[in-house]
């Protein structure tokens, strides 16, 4: 086995190229513009971080994939399905191209990288055959387009360790596509930092099989996502609206800290939760963790609900503040000091049996950090105010109010969030045990009433953020920013209707112009003979001449259907729509509008299905016509036509009233209305 050495200015692929199997290349620092692909062989591809340890090789040894972030682009470094077993990447930063590492049905190891601005910034997913996976641990995953880390169709993976942070969408997405294999599939993710991505901490996405594999969570720190902290999608679906899917196979979630997610944990029909701490979550910190599943030994605080529609052991879960420090550890006197088990069995299976040296004190702690020493905490602080500033001078009046439930952070030097508060009633926040050193307050102006403008700000620059330096033990708490508040145009706004009586959907015969006011379900458009379809909404409370951003209405599958579709949506031209009855032609007599909007579903492969793809085609432009004449009123009724060839069939009033068609509307009111 020989080591090949790349100087900088040299290719890395012809070094691959030459390479045999079980070689190991040793690449100089520099900047590479290259895509490399290891096929055939398992190699070792490393920096000079692999023998000196100096993480300065990592951030100075870059392959640079030279893409723009689209899809066309080349992967950066790809393995391909031919690879032996046991290669490894070790110590680059991997940047620009589609996706930054991708394993194509082999094991490789990915260690001690920086990968940034790719598409994913890892990605498991079989091409033809094999099982992907291998291990990826001590990475920095950042600033992606798409995922941290996307495990597609057959994957056996350990992500660990890693810190997976501001990617724009998941931090670690999972799709469990059918597998067949009766080897089970372990994915573990354990003492990762998951945060601030632009979807959910760790979302896994089920598939209708039932499939061998399992999931161990494990002492991560799932913090600031935007979507949950770990989120449970089903059907193929990745757009998070935290459904909390029904997921059968077995999902061990134990010793991960939730804090300042949307939601926090959601879903699982045979999951095990443990020795976990939820906080200062938005919405929901649990959520139908249900069916076969339990929760015990958990600890909730100051999450909008903490518990919704879950299997949770109330004799072992903690509703108290666990005193978190800025960097998510525990303070010496936490309540979730040696409140965990560290023995658990569930349905017959052992899910967790620590022995006694692998934690401090008489049983293990609750979150992500098990607490290690007693040593005193630093006692430095930083707040104080973020307030009204009513006439805009930039002074605090006394009669101006705070501002309450804004988010502010703190952040490191090295631009990493520490820790975020939510300023209370009067305005202030606090940042304490805080240790001497130089820190970014920093106001999350997402989270400011619509309108505000800043008016002053600790430093000269009025940027809502400001550079604090503290020496030991040091208070400042005079980190104040103010804001005035401008008239606003009126606020998107939604709703939604779903068709509520025999009358309100009917099918008329083309032949006959016969109709059916109670047919089980609604055939799109042949049942033996083609047909007109009829929709009524009752109920729309849409002010006349509202600007329709986006609408659609969503359809329930009744029964599957492939043929290739044709569809074209009309609105009834009327102010106020009249109910369907069984009178000849019902349908076809009613004036539509010029607006129309042709619809192509593609195949209906599950029965009960209803989402994005038994969604119309946006009929915005049909529901601004009806809205916009001048007798319309808001509470009107609007009926829908639809006509075409082909056949989808969906569920009625009469056959699943629950799931019948449903009108979403997205609208920007008048500015003179009010709803």
């Amino acid at each position: 086995m020989a080591i090949i050495n790349v100087s900088a200015g040299q290719s890395i692929q012809q070094a691959i190229n030459a390479a045999k199997n079980g070689d190991t290349i040793i690449v100089a620092p520099g900047v590479y513009r290259e895509t490399l692909t290891i096929s055939g062989k398992a190699i070792t591809l490393a920096s000079e971080f692999l023998t000196t340890g100096d993480s300065n090789a990592i951030m100075t040894t870059i392959i640079d994939g030279g893409g723009s972030l689209v899809d066309s682009d080349p992967d950066v470094v790809r393995f391909t399905d031919t690879v032996p077993a046991g290669a490894k990447l070790i110590g680059f930063t991997v940047r620009n191209g589609g996706d930054g590492i991708k394993v194509e049905g082999t094991k490789v190891d990915i260690l001690n990288n920086y990968i940034t601005n790719t598409i994913d910034g890892i990605n498991y997913k079989l091409v033809s055959s094999g099982v992907s996976g291998g291990t990826a641990r001590n990475n920095l995953i950042e600033n992606n387009k798409d995922d941290g880390v996307d495990i597609n169709q057959v994957a056996d993976v350990v992500v660990e360790d890693n810190i997976i942070r501001k990617n724009g969408n998941d931090g670690i997405e999972v799709r469990m596509n059918s597998y067949t294999g009766t080897t089970v599939l372990n994915n573990i993710i354990r003492r990762n930092i998951i945060s601030a991505n632009n979807g959910d901490g760790i979302q896994l996405i089920d598939y209708p099989e039932f499939s061998q594999r399992y999931y161990r969570i494990e002492n991560n720190l799932i913090e600031g996502n935007r979507d949950a902290g770990l989120g449970l999608m089903d059907n193929g679906d990745s757009s998070e609206d935290y459904r909390a899917a029904s997921i059968p196979e077995p999902i061990d979630v134990i010793g991960n800290t939730f804090k300042n997610n949307n939601h926090g944990l959601t879903g699982g029909d045979n999951l095990v939760a443990i020795n976990n701490i939820f906080i200062n979550h938005t919405r929901i910190a649990m959520k139908g963790v249900d069916g076969n599943s339990i929760a015990a030994y958990n600890l909730f605080w100051n999450n909008g609900t903490n518990i919704q529609g879950s299997n949770v052991d109330t004799s072992t879960t903690i509703f108290a503040d666990p005193l978190l420090s800025t960097s998510s550890e525990l303070q010496t006197v936490s309540p979730a000091i040696d409140k965990g088990t560290a023995f658990f069995q569930w349905r017959g299976r052992t899910v967790l049996d620590l022995t006694s040296s692998s934690y401090n004190g008489s049983a293990p702690d609750l979150g992500a950090f098990e607490s290690g020493t007693t040593s005193p905490q630093p006692q430095g602080s930083i707040g104080n105010r973020i307030w009204n500033d009513t006439d805009g001078d930039g002074i605090q009046d006394a009669e101006e109010t705070g501002i309450a439930n804004v988010s502010v952070k703190l952040l490191n030097l090295a631009q990493q969030i520490l820790a975020t508060k939510l300023t209370n009633t009067n305005g202030h926040y606090t940042f304490n045990n805080l240790s001497a050193g130089t820190y970014t307050v920093q106001v999350d102006s997402s989270t400011l009433p619509s309108g505000a403008q800043i008016t002053s700000d600790p430093d000269a620059t009025k940027d809502g953020q400001s550079v604090v330096s503290l020496a030991t033990d040091e208070t400042k708490v005079n980190i104040d920013f103010g804001y005035k508040f401008l008239p606003q145009p009126p606020q998107p706004k939604v709703i939604e209707v779903r068709v509520n009586s025999s009358s309100d959907d009917a099918e008329q015969r083309r032949t006959t112009g016969s109709m059916n006011l109670t047919s089980t379900d609604l055939e799109l458009i042949n049942d033996s003979v083609d047909q007109l379809v009829g929709l009524r909404f009752v109920g729309v409370n849409i002010p006349q001449g509202s600007k329709i951003t986006n609408a659609y209405i969503q359809f329930k599958v009744d029964e599957i259907g492939s043929t290739a579709t044709n569809l074209t949506i009309r609105g009834e031209d009327v102010d106020n729509a009249l109910n369907f009855t069984t009178s000849k032609n019902n349908i076809s007599s009613r004036v539509t509008t010029d607006a129309s909007v042709v619809w192509n579903p593609v195949a209906w492969t599950t029965v009960g299905a209803a989402g994005i793809n038994q969604r119309t085609a946006n009929i915005a432009s049909v529901i601004q016509e009806i809205v916009n004449r001048q007798g319309w009123s808001s509470g009107n009724s609007i009926a829908t036509i639809i006509s075409g060839t082909g056949k989808r069939t969906a569920e009625s009033y009469d056959g699943d009233a629950l799931g019948a068609p449903l009108l979403h509307v997205e609208f920007t009111p008048p500015e003179s209305s009010i709803i």
